[in-house]
């Protein structure tokens, strides 16, 4: 990842070059070193103590001295710009790091699992989703689950952001009819925008999501062919006195009057279809995405 003579200057040589990253203890801290976006490291500390729950002091102090950072119960993060000299390299991570961990030792604070702060069995260095951690052989499983935990989406958020999502399509589909086409592009646009809305606002496109979008696309196709064929009747029966609304609420009955029933069901299930053979790619991807977004961690060699 870095130069041999640069890694020996870093941090007192304590850390392990791992191939895309740094790894090891320095004095006594389990640490990990790696590249981060914008020019900058991301090192990741392991460090609490019993004096400072979920590492309040920790943060105060932090906040006093760096705007890059995040703190958690057990572990805290610093991002450091790179210098434009590579020789540079070390005085940056040094001069960053070496204030905090002298904050640590006189703070009492100790070095451990980041998921549990046990010591036994020592933590190794696991994968967690392409980041690099210090945990203990006994977590993994409880990593996994805070993750699903915390990937949660917000369902109720989501179905409104779905339902204005899908509008789009539905006002799209309507537009389309009008031209004198069957709209199943316009079908699709609604599912796939029904979609997008709902991990707008729900923040995580689950399958709870996808269903309730799918859901919500069809009544959105039925309602927009509704008012389609309303808008339609309504050209030819205004003449007549009757008013849009008198049309699309009594819009069955009419139907039969004019013996259109058939002709409106069959237009309508052509119009799911080619809805179904647009978006079914996207629907598939979507479900096979909401499926792998669970934690992959594996212990690093």
């Amino acid at each position: 990842m870095i130069h041999e003579m640069l890694r020996t200057k870093m941090l007192g040589g304590a850390l392990t070059d791992a191939g895309n990253y740094l790894r090891g203890t320095y004095r006594g801290y389990y640490l990990v070193l790696e590249p981060a976006a914008s020019g900058k490291y991301l090192i990741r500390v392991n460090a609490h103590a019993s004096n400072d729950p979920n590492n309040v002091k920790l943060q105060a102090f932090l906040d006093s001295k760096s705007a890059n950072y995040m703190v958690a119960p057990r572990y805290f993060e610093l991002l450091v710009n790179l210098p434009q000299t590579a020789d540079d390299i070390p005085d940056a991570v040094n001069g960053a790091l070496d204030p905090v961990i002298d904050f640590l030792s006189a703070g009492g604070y100790v070095s451990g699992c980041e998921c549990c702060g046990g010591n036994t069995p020592a933590p190794e260095c696991y994968n967690v989703n392409g980041t690099h951690r210090f945990i203990c052989a006994n977590c993994p499983d409880t990593v996994k689950q805070n993750y699903r935990n915390s990937q949660k989406g917000a369902f109720f958020p989501g179905i409104c952001g779905a339902f204005v999502g899908a509008l789009i399509g539905g006002a799209l589909w309507i537009l389309i009819y009008r031209l004198g086409y069957i709209a199943g592009i316009a079908g699709a646009v609604s599912a796939i925008c029904a979609m997008k809305g709902y991990e707008l606002l729900g923040k995580r496109l689950d399958m709870k999501g996808i269903i309730g979008s799918v859901v919500i696309m069809i009544a959105t196709i039925f309602l927009a062919s509704r008012i389609s064929w309303s808008w339609d009747m309504y050209d030819i029966l205004r003449e007549y006195d009757y008013d849009f609304k008198t049309i699309f609420l009594h819009f069955s009955e009419i139907l039969d009057t004019f013996e259109a029933s058939g002709d409106y069901i069959k237009e309508l299930l052509i119009g799911y279809g080619l809805t179904a053979v647009c978006s079914v790619g996207y629907i598939i991807e979507a479900v096979r995405s909401g499926r792998t977004q669970n934690c992959q961690i594996s212990k690093e060699s």
